[in-house]
């Protein structure tokens, strides 16, 4: 704990509760309320998914009017301040929205109804401090998810200034913090752009290609395709062999730091070994999701499993670069010009055939070349420019705590105007 200013103090969030009876509460447990409950409409349920880390989110369950009144001891008002009492990030609180109308908390969910001595955001933006949270993480129990208890919950740390400090207080910081948000949305809005940019390029250059009227073949009529082994653990035989599932083949690259063993003969190992050059195509999953593979750390043999394709271009003379084949497959696959394609309803799959009746253009190797040079050029500039948006966010995330550090000790309200306060924190 912090240092407080004179006119301040420390105080649990039981001692914020309004004076009446239940003022803190949590949702009902078990056989009270179950999923068998839920309606298509009727009282609105807050659930785990509806406390986001300062805001609310929407995510709609209802219960039929009937079932609220037996419930009502647990309901929620417009205000009420809503806590997270399980979870990654903890403790996880916002406001009950204006806009809810009739509600009740559920179980893990805790309700607590404020007293008039303290603005309710000045609550929420206390339990983002570093210094409540490193309190609470102290106090989590349970394995695998972690947990605060309800007795916890009542004893989390608050620092209380006069309310009209309060309020105050919280007016400057939201003014800051707005503009923060702002710019982290900004951010993120380059994160997504990034993916866009490089379809664009790819539809640009496909559009190119047509208009010139350049050969269009089947994959199945100018490279090899062949589907990985099927898993069979009772049945499996032979040397222990790393293979690639799946979840290894990301757009554009594969992920070695999960590579499993599977047992193959020396004929399994020889027909589904990968070499340099070999691309590898999702069957399942996202289907039509692809990289290259050109060999790992070690020499080591490496094979792949039924839930992938092997495309490998015919001959050492082809004319086909398989970068250039995974840049065609991803703009088709990315654009949902592949989608027809795919079989399944629930679950997507790209069956062999189909995927060798897929069509690409083939211009001559030195425009493929150009088109990869171009592709790698924009990847790398995306690159750099994911890298500075990362470390934006990084520091967006450290600004914010600085904020809420130098609110909750007083600093923002101190001699020194809050203007240079900020500027103070962001030059650090």
């Amino acid at each position: 704990m912090y240092h407080l200013p004179r006119t301040w103090r420390w105080v649990t969030l039981d001692n914020l509760q309004a004076d009446e009876p239940r003022a803190i509460t949590d949702g009902p447990f078990g056989s009270n309320l179950t999923s068998a409950h839920y309606r298509e409409s009727g009282a609105r349920v807050v659930r785990l998914q509806n406390i986001g880390d300062g805001v609310f989110k929407e995510s709609e369950a209802f219960i039929s009017w009937e079932h609220y009144q037996l419930l009502a001891r647990h309901a929620v008002k417009p205000g009420d301040l809503l806590v997270a009492s399980l979870g990654e990030t903890l403790p996880r609180a916002c406001l009950a929205p204006e806009s809810l109308g009739p509600a009740i908390v559920k179980a893990d969910c805790i309700r607590v109804r404020l007293g008039t001595q303290v603005e309710p955001r000045w609550v929420v933006h206390a339990l983002q401090t570093d210094v409540v949270r490193r309190w609470a993480q102290g106090q989590l129990h349970g394995v695998g998810r972690p947990r605060l208890g309800l007795k916890v919950i009542r004893a989390l740390p608050i620092p209380l200034p006069p309310l009209r400090e309060q309020r105050r207080i919280v007016e400057i910081l939201e003014d800051h913090l707005s503009r923060l948000d702002f710019a982290a949305a900004g951010l993120d809005r380059c994160q997504v752009a990034l993916p866009v940019m490089r379809l664009a390029f790819l539809k640009g250059e496909r559009n190119r290609l047509l208009a010139e009227g350049v050969d269009v073949r089947r994959i199945g009529d100018t490279c090899q395709t062949s589907l990985g082994k099927m898993l069979d653990a009772k049945r499996a035989r032979g040397l222990q062999t790393p293979y690639l599932r799946n979840i290894n083949v990301r757009w554009g690259r594969i992920d070695l730091t999960d590579v499993l063993n599977v047992p193959l003969t020396e004929n399994e190992r020889a027909r589904l070994s990968l070499v340099p050059g070999d691309l590898l195509v999702c069957e399942g999953g996202e289907p039509g999701r692809c990289a290259v593979w050109w060999g790992g750390a070690d020499a080591s043999i490496m094979t792949f499993q039924k839930a992938l394709h092997r495309i490998r271009v015919n001959g050492s003379g082809s004319t086909l670069r398989p970068t250039y084949v995974a840049a065609m497959l991803e703009e088709l696959v990315r654009s949902g010009r592949a989608d027809l394609i795919f079989t399944g309803t629930t679950i997507k799959h790209l069956p062999q055939e189909k995927l060798r009746m897929l069509e690409i253009l083939v211009p001559p190797v030195q425009e493929q070349d150009r088109i990869l040079e171009g592709l790698d050029s924009l990847s790398a500039s995306a690159e750099r420019l994911s890298a500075n948006v990362r470390a934006s966010m990084t520091r967006a995330h450290q600004l914010r705590r600085s904020l809420l550090s130098a609110a909750f000790s007083g600093r923002l309200t101190s001699r020194t105007g809050h203007d240079e306060v900020a500027e103070e924190l962001a030059s650090v």
